[in-house]
């Protein structure tokens, strides 16, 4: 008897559709016309994030600084949205080409207070033997500014005395070509040392060990911190592992009003904020390990509760007497204005001994913020005055104080400004000092 063929041919295509769908379902890219897309978040603010294409659900739960699996996708201009985790509404929005048999990664980043995204392609070729390929994307040069990037084999701390070249300069966004670096097949070992663009003592990242490996093709995203000057590290392997390089540093000054005369001294976790002061005296900031503070003013060990977190700014207020110091950690915000319109920051930061009641700052008759003793007011957007701004200080127990003794103060376009009051509030206070934060 002959076999029915009809039968067996199509118990054979059954057969071939099941094995297609399982190699599918487990990513396996069968389809030949299908492209490779995953999700990085660079976004400190979005604990998790749902990457969409269209309305299907692609990668879900993707992590602060973490990269989701690559999802198969039909090769098309595709429209892509971004969800907080578990969010129906879109917080980010894109198109990108899906490319056959192609990998790109789209990288979502806050800047300037929004989500953002770019769609990058992971198709850089190999570079020769014996070399990495290594580009930076700075994602918030809005806030921190434009940045160098060193490749050295001595800790940063004394890039100063390295004569090495920049290996990335002044950069801002993503750069647009590769620079090839010698690695071994084992892997070389960096200091990877992020500056301020023309200033090798202007330390915004520290990443002190950064392993390279033979024709690897690495971008190294940079992205904001909560201070708005320091920056955190990404290190991402083409079609490879996410490596995180986050910064362990916060930026500390210390700002003296006692209420009797004296120099103080401070230390933060082992590291000197400066020359001693004396009352009305402002440090300028000084990088110092983030988490638990060791504090200490004149060698006395003073209490500090708040711990200090990675990549953030603060203001260490010294008030009371100077034989019986107290100490107070204030956090700073040095991101920049995000108004085209009030582009300049502005607060009060009320070190008057002794009154009870809130000091206010006003500027041009309109109310700034207000700040209770050894606190400080939120930072207002106002506009930007060239020698026009007059800026008064109303505290408990005295008359009107002109900031700076001056009626006519410059408050620069895209600069953050805090107005200091220092004294006791029995005698007559300080003059009020306004002082460029950054």
């Amino acid at each position: 008897m002959r076999p029915n063929t009809l039968a067996m041919k199509s118990r054979l295509l059954l057969a071939c559709i099941l094995v297609v769908s399982l190699l599918n379902a487990c990513g396996g890219g069968s389809n030949s016309k299908a492209g490779f897309v995953r999700l990085v978040n660079a976004a400190s603010d979005y604990s998790t994030l749902d990457l969409y294409a269209s309305s299907t659900n692609v990668s879900s739960g993707i992590a602060s600084y973490a990269v989701g699996s690559y999802a198969e996708l039909n090769a098309n201009t595709t429209t892509f949205n971004l969800k907080s985790g578990g969010s129906s509404a879109t917080a980010a929005t894109l198109s990108g080409e899906v490319s056959k048999q192609k990998h790109s990664t789209i990288v979502a980043y806050t800047t300037g207070g929004t989500l953002t995204t770019t769609y990058l392609s992971d198709e850089e070729g190999a570079p020769s033997s014996g070399t990495a390929k290594l580009r930076v994307f700075h994602t918030d040069a809005s806030d921190a500014g434009n940045v160098d990037v060193y490749l050295i084999d001595s800790a940063c701390s004394g890039l100063n005395t390295v004569s090495a070249a920049a290996t990335a300069s002044a950069v801002s966004g993503l750069q647009a070509v590769y620079t090839e670096i010698a690695a071994a097949a084992g892997g070389t070992s960096y200091h990877v040392c992020v500056t301020a663009a023309g200033d090798k003592s202007d330390l915004r990242l520290d990443i002190p060990a950064a392993t390279f490996t033979n024709q690897q093709v690495t971008t190294l995203i940079l992205t904001r911190t909560p201070g708005g000057v320091l920056l955190h590290g990404l290190l991402l392997d083409q079609q490879g592992a996410l490596t995180k390089g986050l910064n362990n540093s916060a930026r500390v000054r210390f700002a003296v009003s006692t209420s009797n005369i004296g120099t103080i001294a401070t230390t933060v976790n082992g590291v000197s904020l400066g020359l001693p002061g004396v009352s009305g005296a402002i440090g300028p900031y000084t990088p110092v390990p983030a988490g638990a503070l060791s504090v200490k003013i004149n060698a006395a060990a003073a209490t500090v509760s708040a711990p200090a977190l990675a990549g953030a700014d603060y203001t260490l207020l010294v008030t009371g007497p100077v034989n019986a110091p107290v100490a107070t950690l204030i956090a700073d915000d040095n991101t920049v204005s995000t108004s085209s319109v009030r582009p300049v920051k502005l607060r009060l930061l009320n070190g008057l001994n002794g009154a009870a009641v809130a000091a206010t700052l006003a500027k041009d008759s309109n109310l700034v913020g207000t700040a209770l003793f050894a606190t400080a007011s939120a930072s207002a957007q106002v506009e930007a005055s060239a020698a026009l701004a007059s800026l008064v200080v109303t505290a408990e127990g005295s008359n009107a104080l002109q900031v700076n003794n001056s009626t006519t103060l410059t408050l620069t376009s895209g600069k953050v400004y805090t107005v200091f009051l220092f004294g006791p509030a029995a005698a007559a206070p300080g003059i009020p000092a306004l002082r460029q934060d950054r």
